[in-house]
């Protein structure tokens, strides 16, 4: 279940990072508009094989489409937090929404 969720926040903070347009060090891969960087999170999105994170990862593409970091920021904290709260384990749970909350600021 762990590993799960380490997918699901690593997609959803990837497909944050590549929908605000930061990227690697790579600047030829670097999108050079926002409905480019929404497209290739699009198709990241897309490739994520467990369909709840598949459907966070597009929720947030979604949410990239306004060109508003903050609006990207809340949409990843709000996906984070969905799939945390559905974790059996109360520790990991409690842990997951610790990270949520921290790492998408």
């Amino acid at each position: 279940m762990g590993s799960r969720l380490s997918v699901a926040v690593a997609t959803l903070f990837a497909c944050a990072a590549v929908a605000t347009g930061c990227g690697g060090g790579d600047e030829a891969d670097v999108p050079d508009t926002r409905d480019e960087a929404v497209a290739r999170c699009q198709e990241e999105a897309a490739k994520v094989e467990d369909p709840s994170g598949r459907r966070t990862a597009q929720a947030v593409c979604g949410a990239a489409q306004s060109g508003n970091p903050g609006e990207v920021r809340d949409a990843a904290r709000r996906q984070c937090l969905e799939i945390a709260k559905n974790l059996p384990d109360a520790a990991t749970r409690q842990r997951a929404e610790s990270l949520c909350a921290s790492s998408v600021r």
